[in-house]
């Protein structure tokens, strides 16, 4: 039986190169430019906000009499501001800075506990074939994140805008000891991918232990970690509440809890998490061990 041809160096060559070229088209079409547009999305955005806040720092200090010749700050109502006001948003590049953690998720003492609300405005539907190219890449599209119902991720942002107001006014009412944090998925997708959270969900943070001391330049301590995430809506609540239906001498009618009550019920108290997976709500739990388990 007659051998194949092998071919020649040159084919060869041809076929290696075409191989390899159309590996590093892949690469830049489905890695590098989804992962440029998300960073740079992410990037302008907080840029924008910082030039914002230092035009409004330096409008407030200026002198009255001066006002007419610097740059005005543009109205409320007309510029770009964050999806929850009053508490830190987290960047995807700095996230674990931010919240005094590890790079490798560990923390460097217990007791350190954190709520964060992953939220964004609805997906929107592409063509062909820019649905196909999102469907493959390897990180999401900016602006345009929620997966749910359009209502759904409104009244669960208003709810927790709503939410932290309220904390700022009647701060005693809470009893956690945890700080409250957001990221938005249409600005920093490239955490919401790392994570691998969808809005509208929240996320709780908890280092509870045990400790190793790790050598280094300079000696530290690090914890372990709990990483939650929990779906919203919720599909059950520890409690109920009713409403009168026909006037005062209606009927009591049991109705489930509004979005901001839901936010409410899981950032108030200790705990919560445990008790929400036992009743059957859907708890994404990843430990982030200070020491390895055998």
């Amino acid at each position: 039986m007659p051998s194949l041809p092998f071919p020649s160096p040159k084919k060869l060559c041809i076929y290696t190169l075409s191989f390899l070229s159309f590996l590093l088209t892949l690469a830049i079409t489905l890695f590098i430019i989804p992962w440029y547009r998300a960073h740079s999305y992410e990037v302008s955005y907080f840029t924008e906000i910082l030039r914002l806040e230092d035009l409004d720092s330096e409008y407030a200090s200026v002198d009255i009499r001066e006002m007419l010749d610097i740059e005005q700050p543009p109205a409320y109502n007309t510029r770009r501001t964050p999806l929850i006001q009053d508490i830190p948003q987290l960047r995807s590049w700095d996230w674990q800075e931010m919240m005094r953690l590890h790079p490798d998720g560990t923390a460097p003492y217990t007791g350190q506990e954190f709520w964060i609300y992953v939220g964004g405005t609805p997906k929107k539907s592409l063509s062909f074939p820019f649905n196909w190219w999102d469907n493959l890449s390897l990180f999401s599209r900016p602006a345009g994140s929620c997966v749910d119902e359009d209502y759904i991720c409104a009244a669960f942002n208003r709810g927790f805008d709503r939410l932290v107001e309220r904390y700022h006014t009647h701060g005693k009412e809470r009893t956690s000891g945890a700080s409250l944090a957001f990221v938005d998925c249409d600005v920093s997708p490239l955490f919401c991918d790392e994570w691998a959270v969808d809005p509208v969900m929240l996320a709780h943070i908890e280092s509870v232990g045990p400790c190793r001391k790790v050598k280094g330049e300079v000696m530290r301590a690090a914890c372990t970690v709990k990483y939650r995430s929990v779906s919203l809506p919720l599909k059950t609540m520890p409690f109920s509440r009713k409403e009168m239906v026909g006037g005062k001498k209606g009927v009591p009618v049991e109705v489930f809890p509004s979005a901001e009550e839901q936010v409410r019920q899981l950032v108030m108290w200790d705990g919560v998490p445990a008790a929400l997976q036992a009743m059957g709500n859907e708890v994404f739990e990843v430990v982030a061990d200070a020491i390895p388990r055998k």
